[in-house]
């Protein structure tokens, strides 16, 4: 590759900030990238911190700028696989939001591609990961759930409790973990500090799927009443409104009368 790994790493890096963390599953991505572009790995990967350090203090227009800088660094020649190794990043949480999408495209503006080929190649992209959930609200409009690996169970429980009005369980195991146990105690991934952001147009699905895979967090989005587990494609905004003592088919029922 003869684009410099730091150029690269400063793309990755305003890609990860994007929603304000750098969670593990972002962290495995990179390292994914350094095997796919048989780069350095530990070099990659430090060369993603030092610019995190920088970008985490610029605002919208500062990283703007950050991205138009770099991107004049990237060989003429690789633009495609920048392009397509940034979109690999964005989307490893499966999920796009339309800020994410402001990025993708300045970036590609920044390397000199013409829009329409940007967000062809974006749709492709997504074409081929049918997992990936769309969301047409910014990242901002959510709340973001904070924790640590000192944080405990029933402290995670009660401040997702807190957001939506449902009911969060959390497992250890085959079995309910127990609310004065760590998140670390039961075998959480959290690297300083864990950060989901979370909006009422989310789906319990892609929560769910999201602790599990970037904090190996097991957790279930139960209703209010705790009566019975909610349908995974209901969104957490439709969780906290369910009525007591709910069914599998009245919930089927609200998704079809929505």
């Amino acid at each position: 590759m003869q684009t410099d790994i730091k150029t690269l790493a400063s793309l990755l890096a305003t890609a990860i900030w994007a929603d304000g963390e750098y969670s593990e599953i972002e962290k495995e991505t990179v390292a994914e990238v350094a095997d796919g572009l048989e780069l350095d790995g530990k070099k990659l990967l430090e060369a993603v911190d030092e610019a995190l350090a920088k970008v985490k203090n610029m605002d919208e227009d500062a990283i703007t700028a950050y991205v138009v800088d770099c991107a004049e660094n990237v060989d003429e020649e690789e633009t495609a696989m920048v392009y397509d190794t940034i979109m690999h990043m964005m989307l490893c949480d499966a999920l796009l939001t339309g800020s994410e999408v402001n990025n993708l495209l300045t970036l590609a503006e920044a390397l000199g591609m013409d829009s329409a080929t940007a967000v062809l190649l974006l749709c492709d992209k997504v074409k081929t990961e049918p997992d990936i959930e769309i969301s047409f609200s910014d990242d901002e409009d959510g709340e973001a759930l904070v924790f640590t690996a000192d944080t405990t169970v029933d402290e995670l429980c009660e401040d997702f409790n807190s957001i939506f009005g449902c009911k969060l369980r959390v497992k250890n195991g085959a079995r309910i973990a127990e609310g004065s146990a760590t998140l670390g105690e039961i075998g959480a991934k959290i690297t300083d500090e864990g950060c989901v952001r979370v909006s009422a147009d989310m789906t319990v699905e892609t929560f769910e799927a999201t602790m599990a895979k970037d904090y190996k967090i097991k957790v279930a989005v139960w209703t209010a009443d705790e009566w019975v587990t909610v349908l995974p494609q209901m969104t957490l905004g439709v969780a906290g409104q369910i009525p007591r003592n709910a069914t599998k088919a009245s919930m089927s029922a609200m998704l079809i009368n929505k």
